[in-house]
């Protein structure tokens, strides 16, 4: 299983060094903003159990989605389609405009604060691939005994339509005693706590159950 997580991550890296070669022959003036991969901070490659493990009991998670209550949330959702079922307790911040360089410098940010090779692929992937820029803003939820989880989401002009194009888990703490492996066909971690979340690292899926 853990062999799945390395081959996932390896073929993300080989994508990732297409999009450079493509980019390199281009040379077109809309891709003056894009900067080398060597200029995204070099992570050390980690695919040990344990550190999956750590990233689930105090870390931050990047999910493709994060399910609830039956419903599942997903990047690339639209705005009109997250908030209903999101709680009352959502707030959001005012959207902003940024360029593909500060959008990078975003992203940079976020993989300097998020030290994980698992994290690097994912964000270093959308970079490439997306190349986003326009009008950026993102739903908070506080959610009770998980952490908070951040919804950003980005429209082509500030009255477009909102996607969502990164999901960000922040979860707290909890005893290391709590977060153990999940047996079954693909690699998760859950944690014992109120509620139970079980992170499907394969799927790169966070499902969180009512106790």
């Amino acid at each position: 299983m853990v062999l799945m997580s390395v081959n996932r991550a390896i073929k993300g890296l080989l994508s990732i060094c297409a999009v450079l070669l493509i980019t390199v022959g281009a040379g077109t003036a809309a891709d003056s903003t894009r900067l080398p991969l060597d200029s995204i901070p070099k992570l050390s490659e980690s695919f040990e159990l344990g550190d999956y493990k750590m990233i689930a009991q105090s870390g931050t998670l990047f999910p493709d989605k994060i399910g609830w209550d039956s419903i599942w949330l997903k990047t690339g959702m639209r705005d009109d389609k997250l908030v209903p079922h999101m709680p009352d307790s959502l707030t959001h911040e005012k959207g902003v405009y940024r360029t593909r360089d500060q959008q990078f410098q975003f992203i940079r940010e976020l993989l300097y604060k998020n030290n994980f090779s698992m994290h690097y692929y994912i964000l270093a992937d959308i970079y490439y691939h997306r190349q986003l820029f326009g009008w950026f803003k993102t739903y908070v939820w506080p959610i009770a005994g998980v952490g908070r989880a951040l919804f950003h989401l980005q429209a082509g002009s500030e009255t477009g339509t909102y996607t969502v194009w990164l999901i960000e888990l922040q979860l707290e703490p909890i005893s290391a005693d709590s977060v153990v492996f999940t047996q079954g066909d693909t690699l998760a971690v859950t944690r014992e706590g109120n509620p139970r979340v079980e992170w499907n690292i394969d799927r790169n899926a966070v499902a969180i159950f009512k106790n």
